[in-house]
């Protein structure tokens, strides 16, 4: 929870300043183009945005959970090559990620619900 908070906090706070009219006062000493930049962002993402980055982190999470327990399963059986696979299993998993971000995926929710079913399975071998 304290993971998606803090995805979610750093951007509602330039959305508070925007509305409450502060926003240029309280950072006048970026530079106006990250000013602008900043403003863009906050204007042109609705809250739909930063609550799918949060349900991203939830299973995020479950994900970083999953491998640290098989990291843990390596060490107790003495065996570095559960490191290595933990590694290569996060880099796989990440690799279509960056379809998205290339643009060769142009919607949001086939990135989130692609996360989500890792996530299920993190959660299924976190059980086993």
């Amino acid at each position: 929870m304290l993971i998606t908070l803090l995805v979610i906090v750093p951007n509602i706070i330039p959305a508070f300043m925007l509305n409450a009219g502060t926003f240029e006062s309280i950072l006048k000493d970026l530079p106006a183009d990250t000013l602008q930049s900043l403003k863009d962002g906050v204007l042109n993402h609705g809250i739909s945005y930063y609550l799918w980055g949060s349900v991203e982190r939830f299973f995020a999470v479950l994900l970083q959970i999953f491998l640290s327990l098989f990291v843990l399963l390596g060490v107790v059986k003495k065996k570095f090559s559960y490191v290595v696979f933990a590694v290569f299993i996060h880099a796989a998993i990440d690799f279509p990620l960056t379809f998205y971000r290339v643009g060769l995926i142009k919607q949001l929710w086939m990135v989130e619900n692609y996360v989500a079913l890792v996530g299920c399975v993190a959660l299924l071998m976190i059980r086993k």
